[in-house]
């Protein structure tokens, strides 16, 4: 569907040049993983880092634009 293909063209190389290299394996920088949804629903030290009520509040979404306090 469209979200998938925009996530694989616009999200997912973005995740991966900026933030793989302190965010999976074994280098959970702020107990943060990006290896798998369950992980960016259960977040890190400052909380979940999807909103799936409020996605425009997550602070995945913030970190992307930076905006917020990331």
């Amino acid at each position: 569907d469209a979200g998938e293909e925009l996530f694989e063209r616009a999200i997912r190389p973005l995740l991966v040049e900026k933030c793989s290299e302190c965010h999976t394996g074994s280098k959970n920088s702020g107990g943060l993983g990006l290896e798998s949804r369950q992980a960016l629903l259960a977040g890190g030290d400052s909380g979940p880092a999807l909103d799936q009520e409020h996605p425009e509040s997550s602070l995945l979404l913030q970190a992307v634009r930076r905006t917020g306090y990331l």
